[in-house]
């Protein structure tokens, strides 16, 4: 039996142990609005993994649904690469989608800026090369990521970097709003002016959100801000508004 067959065949529910076969399932370490993630060791060696499910709630939320079945999907196909997350395997479990990944020390970019707000030159050198390297190796693929941001991005401060959650990529489900009559996929800060317009993803999309996403860990904020989603989108698509230099905002910068 494969570990995907096995992954299919488990069965949990609500509160109880999460028995996986082939997996040691040991503590709950996140969770989100979309999914619970447990710590877990495999059985029959010592890797450490962590285990990614959908919350029950969601299961009759397509978007949602189809976002972890797609990360686990897309992740499987990949051969590992340095600076893309592992994906072990995938299945579903009482009808909850799940999948099993590498589990990775430090913390997402997201957390580091919010403890320093900001980075040093040399860190954002670092960070554009490894995002950059996972990203081509994405593209070569013939996958998008579609939501390249700091919370998809972890660092474990000793030089490993890598891009997660692979739940956007090839999926044409939306999510959480609506702009000029379509729903899109991915954060507002982070799209492309082209994207918005045709929810069409590129190699090129996902380059400007590692741009965006490296202003911020310049500057210490996302170019374009905004009250809502809208009004960051409306920005986004207008080319008479400039971001601020970043030199304006962090003088130590080069």
């Amino acid at each position: 039996m494969t570990v995907h067959e096995q992954l299919t065949e488990t069965k949990f529910g609500m509160g109880a142990a999460l028995p996986i076969p082939g997996y040691q399932v040991e503590r709950k370490i996140a969770e989100g609005g979309t999914a619970e993630v447990f710590e877990g060791r495999e059985a029959l060696g010592s890797r450490k993994v962590a285990i990614k499910v959908l919350h029950s709630r969601l299961l009759n939320s397509k978007p949602e649904y189809k976002r972890l079945v797609t990360e686990g999907e897309i992740g499987c196909k990949l051969a590992p690469h340095p600076n893309v997350v592992e994906t072990i395997g995938f299945g579903k479990a009482s009808q909850r989608p799940f999948v099993v990944l590498e589990l990775l020390p430090g913390q997402t970019l997201r957390e580091v800026l919010r403890e320093r707000n900001q980075l040093t030159e040399r860190e954002i050198f670092k960070l554009a090369r490894a995002v950059g390297t996972g990203l081509k190796f994405l593209h070569d693929q013939k996958i998008f990521h579609k939501d390249v941001k700091p919370e998809n991005v972890m660092l474990d401060g000793q030089g490993m970097i890598k891009i997660i959650d692979l739940g956007f990529g090839e999926c044409q489900a939306g999510l959480n709003f609506n702009f000029l009559g379509r729903r899109l996929d991915g954060s507002p800060s982070y799209m492309a002016p082209e994207y918005i317009r045709s929810k069409k993803p590129s190699a090129a999309t996902d380059l400007y959100a590692l741009g965006c996403m490296l202003y911020e860990a310049a500057a210490g904020r996302t170019p374009l801000m905004g009250a809502s989603d809208k009004e960051v989108l409306g920005k986004q698509l207008n080319m008479g508004i400039r971001p601020a230099p970043i030199g304006e905002l962090n003088k130590s910068l080069s």
